[in-house]
Formats: C-alpha cells, structure tokens, sequence
C-alpha cells in the first residue's frame, strides 16, 4: 500500500465510487503492466499447454488482486489511512501459510517470529 494508500484514501475521499476507482486503478494498471511485458520482458516461449495453465493461474491472481483493492477502497471510506494500510499489510502473513501448505515450502523460526510481530503489530493498531 505505502504512497498508494494515501491515494486511495484521497481518491475515496474525493469521489465515493469504489468499484469505479478500482476499475480506473485497474485499467492504469493494465496499461503499465502490457508496456512492461511488450517492452522489457523477453520470455522464453513455453509449450501451449504450460501457457494455458501459467495463464490460470494469472487469472486467479488477478481476481484475488481486484478482491483485494476493492476491499482496501471500501475500508479507506471510513477508515483511517494510517490504520487501514498497516493492517492490509498483513496480506504477508496469509501468504507464508498458504506457502507452507499449497508449494512446501517451510518457515525458519525466524520467520515465525516475524509472523508473530505482525500479528501483534495488528493487535496494537486496532486498540
């Protein structure tokens, strides 16, 4: 979130249409993202098949994106921007689970302490 919060907050501020600013933040979004991918990236050419899925799988995460942004526009309506954003910024620990259990992959106790001290971060800003 960070600087794009603050806008989203001025943008929710300003204009109270929640689906229609994630739609415009979505759309500059594609604009970037398809310049990105046409002018910087040069991917090796996967089999069909790998592609169709890749392309899956893309797909769901831009669904979970729009669910997310939308969400934060709703929060930013009558939420403060100093509280809202830090608290989306859990999103990082549902992402360190999710890891451990759809792809392996395994979490130092470090790592668990970190997911602690965002939780706990979370706790405190909502007292």
């Amino acid at each position: 979130m960070g600087v794009g919060g603050v806008f989203q907050k001025l943008a929710v501020k300003t204009w109270d249409a929640p689906g229609r600013l994630a739609a415009i933040e979505g759309f500059i979004a594609f604009l970037l993202m398809t310049g990105f991918a046409l002018f910087c990236t040069h991917p090796p050419r996967p089999e069909p098949m790998v592609a169709v899925k890749s392309m899956w799988w893309a797909a769901g995460a831009g669904v979970c994106s729009t669910v997310a942004v939308l969400g934060a526009l709703m929060a930013l309506r009558t939420g403060q921007v100093s509280l809202v954003s830090p608290l989306l910024s859990t999103y990082v620990v549902i992402a360190a689970i999710l890891g451990c259990l759809l792809l392996g992959e395994t979490l130092k106790p470090i790592h668990v302490a970190g997911i602690a001290l965002v939780l706990g971060g979370a706790v405190l800003l909502t007292r």
